[in-house]
């Protein structure tokens, strides 16, 4: 049976080159980060090859990068989660430990934020004919968040939780119009596939994700990036999903802010909603 990928690592310290110990020393320090890499993206961090890469998986006896990675990431996995089960079990108020958790995901988020690609993302919105939202399980979520916002500015807003029926609204849209597509992994390979549409049809496409050395981050055309969590830790999961929300809430609040008749809009919206609600009388 094969040691676990980092052990194996540090067993064999001493047995390898020095551009395997810049290798090894990398991994270590950033097991996390490696997940989200492609053998490429490796290569040029450490500015070596991707042939020296791959001899040094291959050394520690792994068939390729890849089955690499997949062992690399049962072990972090494995770690994260029970690191973050010990954290609320040992906090006398889990409720504390949560809140602490979010606030420093925003912390993070809000110090690798670059406000300008948000307020140019605000205005290539404003200067859009419609507005499609595409996501899938918790990135479809945000997805539907966002277009329950966003519908209050009186843009055209789209969105559809079926797969199949993205692809169709994917079908739809121009050049004239705007896809934010949501992937917090960046992996996923259905929303891969729908964006390969969008861009068969010259759609610009906004992603968000916290994953920016993704195949999904380097194929939008504006990319908002979240601060980067393991996404099979619940807790983690939960951070990133408060941090991307808080994205969505700083774009509608400058869509508000900015868009023509949007206080006409709503008045008509929130006098058609009021309508259908019932109006209770009270007793003399």
């Amino acid at each position: 049976m094969q040691n676990s990928c980092l052990s194996e690592i540090t067993t064999r310290y001493d047995t390898f080159s020095s551009k395997e110990r810049i290798i090894a020393d990398f991994i270590l320090k950033n097991p996390k980060k490696v997940l989200y890499y492609t053998i490429d993206d490796f290569a040029k961090e450490l500015s070596i090859s991707e042939a020296t890469v791959f001899r040094f998986v291959k050394k520690l006896g792994y068939e390729g990068y890849q089955y690499f990675k997949v062992s690399l990431a049962s072990e972090v996995t494995k770690t994260s989660a029970n690191s973050t089960k010990e954290n609320i079990n040992n906090s006398s108020n889990s409720y504390i430990y949560i809140i602490d958790s979010y606030t420093s995901n925003l912390e993070k988020t809000s110090s690798n934020m670059n406000i300008n690609i948000l307020d140019n993302v605000v205005k290539t919105i404003l200067a859009s004919k419609r507005i499609a939202f595409f996501g899938l399980g918790s990135s479809g979520e945000l997805a539907l968040n966002a277009y329950n916002k966003f519908i209050d500015t009186g843009l055209f807003c789209n969105f559809n939780n079926d797969y199949h029926m993205q692809l169709k609204l994917m079908s739809q849209l121009n050049c004239d119009d705007l896809a934010i597509v949501f992937s917090n992994s960046g992996m996923n390979k259905d929303i891969i596939t729908l964006i390969d549409g969008l861009k068969e049809n010259t759609v610009p496409i906004v992603g968000l994700s916290s994953n920016p050395n993704s195949p999904f981050a380097k194929i939008v055309d504006q990319f908002i990036y979240t601060y980067p969590i393991n996404p099979k830790t619940v807790v983690e999961k939960l951070s990133s999903y408060i941090s991307q929300l808080t994205v969505i809430d700083y774009l509608y609040l400058k869509i508000l802010a900015n868009g023509k008749h949007i206080d006409a809009h709503l008045m008509k919206q929130n006098k058609t909603i009021q309508s259908r609600k019932y109006i209770f009388e009270q007793d003399n």
